[in-house]
């Protein structure tokens, strides 16, 4: 999350400095890319006449897509947008399937999670706020919830922002920044964790995910380190309640898979397009049987960027990468490779393996997610052509890799 804060205040710096987009127009206009003449992309792009960058998504139980991120112009704000399944804009939430908030200024959602009862929470980083926090609940319409009153559940002892949070199952949300805190469903504090609800961490959390026996597993500094339900370190888990994944350069991603093993995803020390993995038993010790020794790498053939992972419904990993092609005068897509459960490479995923979305310039895949079905959904940002203005993007591919170019993205003749 640290490398995102980074790449976001990199994007805003040069938007500034190339004179980004300054029309005042609220249009909506979704699919900028040259689609086919009808039926069906693959693929949606969303332009406010706003540079809106697109950090996290949330699959609903209804196939409906939400993403969340910030739309930038002389200041920025907090943006939501919500797909039908079929890629076309939902018009019965917020504004013609859009949602902008402005709580500061210079607003970025770095998270999303829907709560059971369908409200959606964000989180993120806010320049014009006293704490730096950015943070709001909305209705299942995309209105706020005006009574949610996490903000005021805070500290002075609670680190000032928090870019991750997630739902544990019994309703409670978990944040995490540089600190980690528990709050209730309704926004309490959870004193019963940590310290009055705070586990302190100095060095930043770059992931953080629910085991299945309810403790929570923290990625930072190359370091995973397992809680239990009360905060505490769960000493049984590595050596007194750590593991190294120093054989990673950036650890960015963690997953338990359907057997309970973790994986551990990021940048390869040896080679900038390829993507490492580390895979290891619930009790932390190493999964031999997982690529070489418990280490797979796989290439991504180009400089890759903020690499993520999902596990498919038969136990294949799908890795999913922002490319940047050396060899093809810079051009970036977003990417998948898929790997089978031992850490090999699937080769008959897309094209040997690897797909790419060549139809969308300059792609910058931020998250990955696999709805009920089987399909893979992408969501992140992508330039128009102009190289002056970033617009909100989602594709979705078949299991095999392909674009779902029979019903995602629908083209109006």
């Amino acid at each position: 999350m640290l490398i995102k804060r980074i790449m976001l205040l990199l994007a805003v710096t040069l938007l500034v400095s190339c004179g980004g987009s300054n029309d005042s127009s609220d249009g909506v206009d979704s699919g900028e890319n040259p689609p086919p003449e009808s039926g069906y992309s693959g693929f949606v792009i969303t332009d406010l006449d706003k540079d809106e960058l697109i950090y996290a998504m949330v699959l609903q139980d209804d196939g409906a897509i939400v993403i969340a991120g910030t739309a930038y112009d002389e200041s920025s704000d907090i943006i939501l947008i919500r797909y039908n399944p079929d890629g076309s804009l939902d018009q019965e939430f917020g504004q013609q399937g859009v949602v902008l908030t402005d709580l500061y200024n210079h607003d970025a959602a770095m998270s999303i999670v829907q709560q059971a009862d369908g409200k959606l929470v964000i989180t993120g980083d806010s320049a014009g706020a006293s704490d730096g926090l950015a943070m709001a609940r909305y209705h299942s319409d995309g209105s706020l919830d005006k009574v949610f009153t996490i903000k005021e559940s805070l500290t002075p002892e609670i680190h000032s922002f928090f870019d991750t949070i997630i739902e544990q199952d019994d309703g409670k949300l978990v944040l995490a920044g540089k600190d980690i805190a528990r709050f209730n469903s309704d926004g309490s504090a959870d004193i019963d964790f940590g310290v009055q609800g705070v586990v302190k961490n100095e060095t930043g959390v770059q992931s953080l995910i629910q085991l299945e026996d309810d403790r929570l597993l923290v990625l930072f500094s190359n370091t995973l380190m397992c809680l239990d339900v009360d905060g505490s370190i769960d000493k049984n888990f590595g050596v007194d309640g750590l593991v190294s994944t120093d054989s990673l350069s950036i650890t960015q991603s963690i997953i338990q898979q359907i057997d309970g093993r973790i994986l551990v995803a990021g940048a390869d020390p040896e080679s900038i397009a390829n993507v490492a993995m580390m895979r290891f038993h619930s009790d932390g010790s190493i999964d031999n049987s997982f690529g070489q020794s418990g280490f797979a790498t796989v290439n991504f053939r180009g400089y890759i960027n903020n690499p993520s992972v999902v596990q498919q419904l038969d136990g294949k990993l799908v890795v999913a990468a922002s490319v940047h092609f050396l060899n093809e005068n810079g051009q970036q897509d977003m990417a998948m490779v898929r790997l089978n459960v031992d850490g090999s490479p699937d080769v008959s995923f897309g094209e040997g393996g690897f797909t790419r979305s060549e139809t969308i310039y300059a792609g910058n895949v931020e998250a990955i997610a696999q709805q009920l079905d089987g399909k893979l959904v992408l969501a992140g940002y992508s330039d128009d052509g102009s190289g002056h203005n970033w617009d909100a993007t989602v594709a979705r591919f078949n299991i095999d890799g392909t674009l779902d170019t029979e019903s995602f993205g629908p083209v109006t003749p």
